[in-house]
C-alpha cells in the first residue's frame, strides 16, 4: 500500500469493538484507484465535523454507533461521491459525563461512490497449491 497521511490510532480494551485499520485503509484506496473517472482516480473526498457531543449510550442502553446523520452527512456524501469515495471524520468531544474517555478522538465513515461496482472485499485471503490445499 502507498504511503498514506492518516495517522490512526486506537486504543481499547474490549476486543470486541477492535477496528481493522489495515482493511478500512485498503479499501479505500482500492475504491478510489477503482474510479472509472480518470481524473479522479486515486483521490477521495473529505469532509470533516468538529465539536460532536454525542452519548456513547442511547437512551435505549445500546451503544452510539453512527456518527452521522443520514439527512446532513449522508445528503451530501450521496450528492457528492458520485465516482470516488467520501470520507467523513467525526471530531467527538468524548467528555465523560457523556460516557467516553474524557478524551477527544476522530470517528472515520467511509461513503462508497454512487456509480461504484459490485464489490466483495475480505480482509484475509488464502492462497491454495494445486491440491486445493491451504500454503502457509
Amino acid at each position: 500500500m502507498s504511503k498514506n497521511p492518516l495517522i490512526l490510532t486506537i486504543n481499547t480494551k474490549d476486543s470486541y469493538f477492535e477496528w481493522d485499520v489495515k482493511a478500512f485503509l485498503a479499501s479505500m484506496e482500492y475504491v478510489s484507484r477503482s474510479n472509472q473517472q480518470a481524473a479522479e482516480r486515486g483521490k477521495i473526498y473529505l469532509l470533516a465535523r468538529r465539536d460532536r457531543e454525542a452519548a456513547r449510550i442511547r437512551d435505549s442502553g445500546r451503544f452510539f454507533d453512527a456518527p452521522d446523520a443520514a439527512n446532513v452527512e449522508g445528503r451530501i456524501a450521496r450528492n457528492t461521491a458520485i465516482h470516488s469515495p467520501m470520507l467523513v471524520l467525526f471530531r467527538q468531544k468524548g467528555d465523560k459525563d457523556k460516557g467516553w474517555r474524557d478524551c477527544p478522538f476522530w470517528w472515520p465513515v467511509l461513503y462508497m461512490p454512487q456509480r461504484m461496482g459490485t464489490v466483495v472485499f475480505a480482509s484475509d485471503v488464502y492462497d491454495y497449491d494445486t491440491d486445493n490445499q491451504v500454503l502457509p
